[in-house]
């Protein structure tokens, strides 16, 4: 019986090809460590990606990404563009955020986003972080977004925070 199994799975992997089970990655420079933060691109309050070269606050590597260091009201966005491929059968993203605050309110947010070219949000987890935390992972499932084109965002909110107060997202 086992052999029988072997040979489906083989004759199933040459019916449809020879990476029919591959693992593709389509982030480019996730832990934020090139010498250029190509393909991240800024958006919002942003006019540059705040990469921070201090390896005691990465998780790994020597860099981070730095959103939300600023005190008062703001919105930053630092996203990058893939395209999921059609004959996707698991799309899973997954990455680690850490968070320290000073808002006594909680009402400072960082949220990852999923949006299309457009900046029109395709998946949003419906969760929002805040305060201050270790290192995590997270995860969102865009197996459902398969053959599109989307844009990996991560977002921070201070929309009601007071002069000086101040939250750091890194991831």
């Amino acid at each position: 019986m086992r052999r029988i199994a072997v040979w489906v799975v083989v004759a199933i992997g040459c019916l449809l090809g020879r990476e029919t089970f591959a693992v593709t990655q389509l982030i480019t420079n996730g832990g934020f460590e090139a010498a250029s933060s190509a393909p991240w691109q800024p958006a919002l309050a942003l006019s540059s990606i705040p990469i921070v070269d201090n390896p005691i606050n990465a998780r790994t590597g020597n860099n981070y990404l730095n959103l939300g260091n600023v005190g008062g009201v703001v919105s930053e966005r630092v996203f990058q563009t893939v395209t999921i491929p059609t004959n996707t059968l698991l799309a899973q993203y997954t990455f680690f955020w850490a968070a320290t605050s000073a808002d006594p309110a909680n009402t400072v947010a960082f949220t990852p986003v999923i949006l299309n070219t457009s900046q029109g949000v395709l998946i949003d987890p419906g969760t929002a972080y805040n305060g201050n935390s270790a290192y995590q992972p997270a995860s969102l499932d865009l197996t459902s977004l398969s053959g599109q084109t989307v844009e990996i965002a991560f977002q921070v909110d201070a929309l009601y925070a007071g002069v000086g107060v101040q939250s750091s997202f890194r991831i």
